[in-house]
């Protein structure tokens, strides 16, 4: 819930990021001690952290442009892979926008932990009908299967 409430990816208006800034710091910091072994350590880290914030600064303009085009393409890469699964689930569009609305509301605390035990059965159960109506179009076995390997046979109602 913490995650989905405070992940970064989840946050309206943020970006990502590599991950791995601190570690490139400190990597390009850890030179210093080669060639600080007779001066002051204060200084040649001062010196050599200028240097990196310059570097970063003369590139910050490419780097956000190779970022931005980076996340265009990843948002059109999960825009269809969206509306695959939508196709795939035979679900309609406003289903989706239910199930964020949803999910923004089970991580902000307003709805209760019983709700939230029915909604998920409920949701269950709809799986297992779906799952019982393809068993008996393609003529499996009469529509009845085994409850995920629990060896309890199950049959659902039909429409």
């Amino acid at each position: 819930m913490c995650e989905l409430q405070w992940g970064g990816r989840n946050q309206e208006g943020a970006g990502t990021t590599m991950g791995e800034e601190v570690e490139q710091v400190n990597s390009f910091l850890s030179r210093a001690a080669i060639c600080s072994r007779y001066m002051s350590k204060a200084d040649i880290l001062t010196i050599q952290a200028s240097g990196w914030n310059k570097r970063k600064a003369e590139n910050l303009d490419r780097t956000l442009a190779k970022r931005y085009i980076k996340t265009v393409q990843r948002i059109s890469e999960a825009s269809e892979d969206l509306e695959k699964l939508i196709k795939q689930l035979s679900i309609q569009e406003d289903t989706v926008q239910q199930w964020v609305s949803e999910v923004k509301e089970w991580t902000a605390g307003t709805t209760s932990q019983n709700d939230l035990e029915k909604t998920i059965k409920g949701l269950y159960l709809s799986i297992k009908q779906r799952k019982y109506e393809l068993y008996c179009q393609s003529g499996e076995k009469g529509g009845v299967k085994n409850d995920m390997g629990t060896g309890q046979a199950f049959r659902a109602k039909t429409k």
